[in-house]
């Protein structure tokens, strides 16, 4: 082999090896050096054996473990599955009883010479297979770095070769097809229902499992966005019922209202352009983020989309890539992402009514009735206090100009039940109690 510009790449079975210094190279390194490599990316060899001891330890503690054997069928070569502890009995994905343990498994594969492991899928993992026989030296497909990018989670070389094999944290959409092919590669893609074959041929930087559902959720429009590639089957699209009801609010006072709300400290983050919390690199890692964000708008906004499109706009998330054509059918990136989070929005939407944070009525009257409350929690009795201490937290954000507006007049945010109920002591329930004596007495709405 010739090296090539930025040098070309060699794994064999669970080391990386240059042509020309044999050096271990970091995951981060590996990729760079290997981007400005075209049409020679890398270079794997097949796994000479099972590497039991590269294979995580959390897989490893699953009672999901068979063997397998070579067989032929109708003169094509195939991957039997085995029952541990028997004579090449069958073992089957929907019969639990038929698997073993990881240790009892590795006994029986040595004992009886069998030729490797299977994992059995059942929801909690999602393979991504990827297989590209036929090419000349074994080389790696450049749309394969791409993806490997993409999932950053552990992956290792198939029994062939020719193939890789990536695990990731999640479960597979219905809504997607379970095999496709992207520039010279096949790609088969399950979470259930499948056993996967199991080398320890780890790939040098991707040892680690990660937790990657919304990576999953979101891999359909990645894949079209990329590839131009459609992955999802439109028979099992927009087939449930959605709220779609107008909410009459300014998009501002919608999203002061979302981050008011329960989980509304990680929405903030996410909408001020904070990626920290979504692990993967590079361009490709801010499409979770991206499609997190849309569906939580499509919550908010009751899945509509030109109110969704415009809130994403004023968030730090935005960039030009938003606006770039990445579908043959000329849909933006902005687009595409939309319509992915229209397919993995459950229908479920915001239904404003009467908000559930605290809303008080500010005007000249209010205040100077607030001397009246005043007033009336004189005296040492705890009650009293407590009414006394609420009220003047009122007062001091009427002070500090704390209002919002609708059609329906002027208000003032206290914020959540929570926060108030930290700010001047006691409980959210407390607090609640304490504006409903207030507001019978007619000063508070």
């Amino acid at each position: 082999m010739q090296a090539q510009t930025g040098g070309l790449l060699i794994f064999s079975n669970c080391a990386i090896i240059d042509e020309r210094k044999p050096v271990k190279v970091s995951r981060a390194n590996q990729l760079s050096r290997t981007k400005g490599v075209k049409g020679n990316i890398m270079i794997l060899q097949k796994p000479k054996s099972v590497s039991y001891s590269s294979i995580p330890q959390e897989l490893k503690e699953l009672r999901k473990w068979v063997t397998w054997i070579y067989t032929t069928k109708n003169g094509t070569k195939r991957k039997f599955p085995v029952m541990p502890g028997t004579d090449n009995h069958g073992a089957r994905i929907n019969e639990p009883l038929t698997w073993a343990w990881f240790d009892a498994t590795v006994n029986q594969l040595e004992k009886r010479k069998h030729y490797g492991l299977k994992f059995a899928l059942t929801g909690d993992y999602t393979l991504v297979d990827l297989d590209w026989k036929g090419t000349d030296q074994y080389e790696v497909p450049q749309s394969v770095l791409s993806l490997l990018e993409y999932f950053d989670s552990y992956t290792e070389v198939s029994s062939s070769g020719q193939g890789l094999h990536i695990l990731v944290k999640g479960d597979l959409p219905e809504e997607y097809k379970h095999r496709f092919t992207l520039p010279g590669v096949g790609v088969e893609i399950y979470s259930r229902s499948r056993f996967c074959s199991m080398t320890g041929a780890v790939l040098p930087g991707f040892e680690q499992i990660k937790d990657g559902q919304m990576l999953i959720d979101s891999f359909g429009d990645y894949i079209s966005a990329t590839f131009n590639v459609d992955i999802f089957r439109p028979a099992l699209i927009n087939d449930r019922p959605k709220d779609r009801t107008p909410i009459d609010l300014a998009d501002q006072e919608i999203l002061d209202r979302a981050f008011q709300s329960k989980n509304g400290e990680a929405f903030k983050k996410l909408y001020d352009g904070d990626l920290s919390d979504y692990s993967s690199t590079g361009e490709n890692g801010r499409t979770p983020g991206d499609i997190s964000l849309v569906l939580k708008l499509m919550f908010w906004t009751n899945g509509d989309h030109e109110r969704v499109d415009r809130m994403f706009r004023n968030s730090g998330l935005m960039r030009p890539k938003w606006d770039h054509v990445h579908s043959g059918d000329g849909r933006t990136y902005g687009q595409i992402t939309i319509d992915s989070a229209e397919r993995m929005w459950d229908g479920t939407g915001y239904k404003p009514g009467k908000p559930k944070l605290a809303y008080v009525e500010a005007t000249d009257k209010l205040i100077e009735q607030g001397l009246k409350v005043l007033t009336l929690a004189q005296g040492n009795g705890p009650a009293k206090a407590a009414y006394k201490s609420l009220w003047m937290y009122i007062c001091e954000l009427i002070k500090d100009n704390k209002f919002s507006s609708n059609d329906q007049g002027k208000y003032l945010i206290l914020g959540g039940l929570r926060n108030v109920a930290h700010a001047i002591g006691g409980t959210p329930d407390m607090i609640s109690a304490r504006l409903k004596y207030l507001s019978s007495m007619g000063f508070i709405g």
